[in-house]
């Protein structure tokens, strides 16, 4: 009797249509309901279960039990979503009762902002915060974090103030806010305040070029681990971490492990850098150097006093110290003259070379639904165009993610460093 009567009802809907009239939408609708749980089988609360594309919004909030309960037109697509987690589309069917899981989204972070000890949503955030992803970071031969950050973040300055490869660059976020006192900003990698290397005097000319060369707090930190950059730069961050703060805070998250197979992740650049030439500067050649002495003489200028050249063969002014105090007759004077002329020294040639620096990292990350690790190894190898200007750096890092119980979860890292 179903197929008889199932015609008979497409008969009926047809005849309507060519009459122009229309079956009513309710009667097309079809109760559903079902559960929303996360990863863990947790029922979640306040997730939004919408139709898509209608035209008037039908939907429904899960509730305490992470359930909801819908009348839906027949062929619908459901869209469930909640924050922190991935949005997914479920098409309706001929189900009646349906059991979705949602997985924690990997672009969370891009919802969120890292603030102090927790995380905030940006659409209730108040304070002057900066957030930079690892996808937005510079790309290229980067050696240090700071890096990165180049040109990415509004009112942060990054110097380099000295041509040593490896040296930390000086960085600024509000400013010069003393003239003797220490003006860098703290740092925080994971939730924890990082201290400085060395307490130096920041006064002193010597110890600020060798904290240049011993680095800043986060030296030992590989660009390729840091997921995201979090700067706070208003006074609100002093209420978290007190004075410290009045430089701005730099709040670093690393990377971590997600549950599912082992990924392996190999990344490596290398560039190179062209040895310097006379070429690419305007500097007099020898002959140029001792026609311009020359004409300094003649116009008049001598040397005199503790100021006289000393007399010697090898540079025209002892060399013409020398022809007119008679210690030298002229034909010995007019041959060490033309030498001069021609001696020209390659300096560039000496002391500099084409420097070819390479960086490498890899990383393994994988686990299951109650262990997730992360676990990571970085070699650097840069080098200068000046002889002996060459940094070596490795480091590896562990960090592992335990969830012991429902309401105890254990975070781990282990990092260390070679420079």
């Amino acid at each position: 009797m179903k197929k008889p009567l199932n015609l008979l009802t497409k008969a009926i809907a047809a005849l309507l249509v060519c009459c122009g009239l229309s079956i009513s939408a309710s009667a097309q609708n079809r109760a559903i309901s079902g559960t929303v749980v996360d990863s863990q089988n947790v029922p979640i609360i306040g997730a939004s279960v919408m139709v898509a594309n209608t035209a008037t919004p039908i939907g429904d909030v899960t509730d305490v039990d992470g359930k909801f309960a819908l009348n839906v037109p027949a062929g619908s697509t459901l869209v469930v979503s909640f924050i922190g987690y991935a949005t997914v589309n479920v098409p309706v069917g001929d189900q009646t009762v349906f059991n979705i899981t949602l997985q924690e989204d990997s672009e969370f972070l891009e919802e969120t902002v890292v603030i102090g000890y927790g995380t905030i949503r940006r659409s209730t955030l108040a304070n002057s915060v900066t957030s930079v992803r690892s996808e937005e970071f510079v790309k290229g031969a980067v050696a240090s974090p700071l890096q990165m950050l180049q040109g990415k973040v509004a009112g942060l300055v990054v110097t380099q103030t000295s041509s040593r490869v490896g040296s930390s660059p000086d960085l600024k976020i509000r400013g010069s806010s003393t003239i003797l006192g220490n003006t860098s900003p703290l740092w925080v990698v994971d939730g924890v305040i990082q201290p400085d290397p060395l307490e130096l005097d920041p006064s002193s000319l010597m110890t600020e070029d060798l904290s240049n060369i011993i680095g800043n707090q986060i030296s030992w930190l590989s660009p390729s681990d840091i997921e995201s950059v979090t700067i706070l730069r208003d006074a609100s961050s002093t209420a978290i971490y007190g004075s410290k703060a009045s430089n701005g805070v730099i709040v670093i998250t690393t990377r971590q492990g997600k549950s599912g197979k082992t990924n392996v992740k190999y990344s490596g650049n290398i560039s190179v850098r062209a040895k310097p030439n006379y070429g690419m500067f305007n500097l007099m050649n020898s002959q140029e150097r001792i026609r311009f002495s020359q004409e300094v003489f003649q116009s008049g200028s001598s040397y005199s006093g503790s100021y006289a050249p000393i007399k010697q063969m090898n540079t025209y002014e002892g060399l013409y110290r020398m022809y007119l105090e008679g210690d030298i007759p002229f034909d010995q004077y007019a041959a060490g003259y033309n030498r001069l002329e021609t001696v020209n020294t390659d300096w560039f040639d000496i002391l500099t070379r084409t420097s070819v620096s390479h960086n490498h990292n890899l990383s393994v990350s994988g686990g299951s639904d109650r262990l997730v690790y992360n676990a990571s190894i970085s070699y650097g190898d840069n080098r200068g165009v000046e002889l002996g200007n060459d940094s070596d750096k490795m480091s590896a890092r562990v960090r592992i993610n335990a969830k012991l119980r429902h309401n105890i979860r254990l975070d781990a890292s282990i990092i260390g460093a070679i420079d």
